[in-house]
């Protein structure tokens, strides 16, 4: 019986660290959503608030339908420990990935819209010099 209380002791750990792994995903999809649509002061309180909500209510139910609603300390230690497992491990390597993509993507649109800009003088010039030529005879 000592074995079976610690294994479950172990498993509500496990489980408590997936918990705040997806916490850990979420606040990474806040995150990137606040980088891409430059969100303001309240968008970003708005935000916050939002997640802090949604992560308590996962902790709840973790608590409520593994463990009966007991808070234990190594619950949320697991929680943290999940939560930065994935922001310090994944979570940079993805943030860096995307920031790369959309500057490449950004200095690729500004690149063709330089060029287009450029034959367009190019086109107007030699429609200048095509009057010019039409009206001199």
């Amino acid at each position: 019986m000592f074995g079976v209380a610690h294994s479950f002791y172990a498993f509500v750990f496990l489980k408590s660290v997936g918990i705040g792994f997806i916490a850990g995903v979420l606040w990474f999809v806040f995150a990137l959503y606040r980088r891409i649509a430059g969100c303001g002061k309240i968008r970003t309180a708005l935000l916050d608030v939002l997640f802090f909500m949604i992560a308590a209510v996962l902790s709840f139910l973790l608590l409520l339908d593994i463990n009966a609603g007991v808070m234990r300390f190594y619950v949320f230690a697991g929680e943290g420990i999940g939560f930065c497992l994935f922001r310090f491990l994944p979570a940079n390597a993805f943030m860096r990935t995307i920031i790369t993509f959309k500057k490449k993507a950004s200095r690729m649109l500004s690149a063709h819209k330089r060029k287009s800009d450029g034959e367009r003088k190019k086109y107007k010039k030699i429609k200048k010099k095509r009057k010019k030529l039409l009206q001199e005879p």
